[in-house]
């Protein structure tokens, strides 16, 4: 069975330390790379597991939380929502591309979080034996953010973004067919990394975005202290650390209907910090 080292030491992994997270890891030795955020993901995920006191499979959420970016593009989600322009057909680079070049029916689009089950199974099938847990696996890296865009009036851009694919070659995956319509994660394990990805998005986006002098840290704690105590805290590392362990100390449990969510008050604060990092 693939082991967490396999992940860490793997190069699609490794690759991920030159990959943006929010600016380029090239500017600053202090900005997060998707290598860090996966880590972090990891970390927090273990957080919330001690938190609530889940009796959960480790080893499947270390696979989860570790993978389920090893297929992200370079340049973060911009470098993602170009590439699904070209390979869906609607942007030829000016001409550039010969036409017709990425047919609807050939490509489909690119979404990352289905790239990167992809890129997990060509490096790591061999070594996973269990075809159930390798439906687990799959489906917590797809279902880790929403499988497809929206448009404009914010409905679902339903195309199949590559997971043809996946099902044509790996017939055992059954469970990732209608991905748009069944957006939850099947295990426990898969709900957790999703809930730590968006946690450790909401902490890093704005610490990162400090460093870069694009958001002062006086206004930033002036809108966090309408949900927490920060009055004492003086620095952006304690403040990303204090809301961090709020959002994990927020989240319910409910194992009857498998569902993880912020409580009220969490999710307050969570919805600002991502009201604030859209404007």
């Amino acid at each position: 069975m693939i082991s967490l080292t396999d992940i860490i030491v793997s190069k699609p992994f490794q690759r991920l330390k030159g990959k943006t997270q929010l600016f380029s890891p090239t500017s600053n030795d202090h900005y997060r790379n998707r290598l860090t955020h996966s880590l972090e993901v990891y970390a927090i995920s273990n957080s919330i597991v001690s938190r609530l006191n889940l009796n959960i499979d480790l080893n499947l959420l270390g696979i989860i939380a570790l993978a389920h970016d090893l297929g992200h593009t370079p340049f973060g989600h911009e470098g993602e929502r170009t590439l699904n322009a070209i390979l869906s057909g609607e942007d030829d680079l000016g001409g550039l591309l010969p036409h017709n070049c990425c047919k609807k029916e050939i490509v489909q689009g690119f979404k990352h979080n289905i790239y990167s089950a992809k890129l997990f199974l060509r490096t790591f099938h061999s070594n996973t034996e269990d075809d159930e847990k390798l439906d687990l696996i799959v489906d917590g890296i797809i279902k880790h953010t929403k499988p497809y865009y929206k448009d404009k009036n914010s409905l679902p851009i339903v195309i199949d973004y590559g997971l043809g694919r996946i099902t044509s070659s790996f017939s055992q995956l059954n469970s990732i067919e209608n991905y748009h319509l069944k957006i939850e994660p099947i295990s426990t394990e898969g709900r957790i990394v999703a809930v730590a990805d968006e946690i450790a998005q909401r902490c890093s986006d704005f610490s990162d975005s400090m460093v870069s002098k694009l958001i002062m840290f006086d206004e930033f704690k002036e809108l966090v202290s309408q949900y927490l105590d920060v009055e004492t805290i003086s620095n952006y590392r304690d403040l990303e650390s204090t809301i961090r362990e709020s959002l994990i100390n927020g989240l319910i449990y409910d194992e009857k209907d498998n569902y993880l969510k912020f409580d009220k008050e969490a999710q307050l604060l969570n919805d600002s910090i991502e009201n604030y990092d859209d404007r």
